[in-house]
């Protein structure tokens, strides 16, 4: 027996499959899980089998639009999407584990069916995957998934979220923000998009995603009153009690920063100074707790045409991004249960830290700095799952054995 290059061996394998799943599907490979941790692994943790159509032998033993591809456990169906693989041969076949995984445990009762011409679409759909998935192929589902601030003008259309304009006057300290209607199932999870920018001979932008996590022992409603009744003091006739507001919404920091963001766009001069005043010493000083990573195309502090921008708490870092135009960056936030947090672009330029507790609102900020057009910013695959340490994810293996009926 052959396996799979790059995939765990396992050893001894588990109780094979119990007979045929169903007479119509022609072929058939056993599919592995493996627990290697030392907690036992719950039902439901999302599985990724990349399946080489041409290494595998696959292609013409499969239907062309891959219909008849099918995850069983042990007689029962799964719910599995088919999402691009890393190579134009291959594909990512996504399914949820569907039992319980003791530590150490394995699980053999797994199995890909294919060669059935007849087969009709079962293909889920990725959300019944992950806790979140958008594509943008549906130029009006993205609304029902985003909030998506006043102040940007953007339109799913080619299969990605276009950012076609955000107002001058949303800069890095108060940006425009696209909100995510979805928050991680579990308290490890991991946040992934593919990010387009093409800034040449067009306004510098810049984008994060950013995760902000919940504030401990606040009663939100209570506060969300008293930062609305601050805010509204900001332009009160008497400049002691605008003063006065204005160290306590520094004071309250993070929970008070989206009403300020929004105060800062007020007709009111005063009140619009005093708010920028305070994003500026919030963004500064205050120990936020928000973990973010993006890009910003207006580096003037160094070297090449970009930057990746990073924060995990009050840790931020930008270092210089090298390549030209368009950037084509696949950003990457993972935390696992424990509260390790990693941060990748492309792969690569890991950041990482530490940062706990419960996930508030997950979202993207955009922002420009000229009053000139943004060129090309296109956002396309944003993904939420669920998320483990590496040393605790299940792994698996794909005979290359094929069995039939």
């Amino acid at each position: 027996m052959r396996l799979l290059p790059a995939l765990l061996a396992l050893g001894v394998l588990a109780p094979a499959q119990e007979g045929w799943w169903k007479p119509g599907w022609k072929h058939r490979r056993t599919i592995i899980l493996k627990n290697g941790a030392e907690a036992d692994l719950k039902t439901g943790y999302p599985i990724a089998i990349e399946i080489d159509l041409d290494y595998l032998g696959l292609r013409e033993k499969v239907s062309k639009d891959l219909r008849d591809l099918a995850i069983v456990h042990r007689g029962s169906r799964i719910p599995c999407a088919l999402l691009p693989g890393r190579k134009e041969s291959s594909r990512t076949l996504w399914f949820r584990s569907a039992a319980d995984l003791a530590a150490g445990a394995k699980d053999a009762g797994y199995a890909l069916y294919y060669g059935n011409p007849a087969a009709a679409p079962e293909a889920a759909s990725p959300e019944a995957i992950f806790d979140a998935f958008q594509d943008f192929s549906d130029p009006d589902d993205f609304r029902r998934m985003f909030d998506v601030d006043r102040d940007l003008t953007c339109v799913a259309e080619d299969g990605a979220l276009v950012i076609r304009d955000v107002s001058p006057e949303r800069s890095e300290m108060s940006p425009a923000r696209i909100v995510l209607k979805r928050l991680p199932s579990s308290p490890g999870f991991s946040l992934s998009l593919d990010l387009e920018i093409d800034a040449s001979n067009a306004a510098p932008v810049g984008l994060l995603a950013t995760v902000d996590m919940k504030d401990a022992g606040v009663d939100e409603k209570e506060l969300k009153k008293k930062i609305g009744a601050l805010i509204e003091t900001l332009g009160d006739v008497d400049w002691q009690e605008r003063e006065k507001a204005t160290r306590e919404l520094i004071r309250i920091g993070k929970p008070a920063l989206p009403l300020v963001i929004e105060a800062a766009r007020s007709n009111d001069a005063e009140v619009k100074w005093r708010a920028e005043h305070i994003v500026k010493e919030m963004r500064e000083k205050g120990a936020s707790a928000t973990i973010a990573a993006g890009v910003s195309t207006t580096p003037s502090d160094l070297r090449g045409q970009a930057a990746i921008l990073s924060q995990v708490g009050a840790s931020r870092t930008r270092a210089s991004l090298p390549g030209g135009w368009p950037l084509r960056i696949r950003l990457t936030i993972l935390r696992d249960p424990e509260g390790d947090v990693l941060l990748l672009w492309n792969d690569g330029n890991p950041k990482k830290g530490v940062l706990k507790g419960e996930v508030a609102q997950i979202g993207l900020s955009v922002w420009k700095t000229t009053n000139a057009p943004l060129g090309k910013v296109r956002i396309d695959n944003v993904t939420l799952r669920r998320h483990v340490h590496d040393d605790h994810k299940p792994t698996h293996v794909l005979e290359v054995e094929e069995a039939r009926p």
